[in-house]
């Protein structure tokens, strides 16, 4: 097991896989251990994954294949999730986007929102809801 990030694989999975063979996400995440275990547990959850490690190549991938979902970290190596979120919304409003953050700030969840995210979860999140969230 990756160390540092046992709270993020489950011990047992009652959750139904939901996507078929043809949902795919897109995972935008700057740390090569978290990308891979995040890889991999949806991956056990039926999804097919794109994973990239940056905002810029994240647009890129979600220009040319359009997911069904995006995983966003908040902080990424060449910018923030917000600004992310806020161009992936732009191009389409009708793809859920997820961020991830294990960085505090006090309205860290309220400006993820308003760049236009479903979803937010702070690391370390449940995964089971995380899961539900995705599905």
């Amino acid at each position: 097991m990756i160390s540092g990030l046992w709270w993020i694989i489950p011990q047992a999975s009652n959750t139904q896989p939901a996507a078929t063979t043809s949902s795919r996400i897109l995972l935008i995440e700057s740390e090569p251990d978290l990308r891979d275990v995040l890889q991999e547990l949806f991956n056990s959850e039926g999804w097919s994954v794109s994973t990239v490690e940056n905002g810029a190549s994240g647009i890129a991938d979600f220009t040319s294949t359009l997911p069904d979902c995006v995983v966003c970290a908040y902080r990424l190596t060449d910018t923030d999730g917000i600004s992310v979120v806020a161009h992936l919304k732009n191009l389409n409003q009708r793809v859920p986007v997820v961020v991830v953050s294990a960085y505090f700030e006090d309205d860290i969840e309220e400006r993820c929102y308003k760049s236009g995210a479903d979803a937010f979860f702070m690391k370390p999140f449940d995964i089971q809801h995380f899961l539900k969230t995705i599905n």
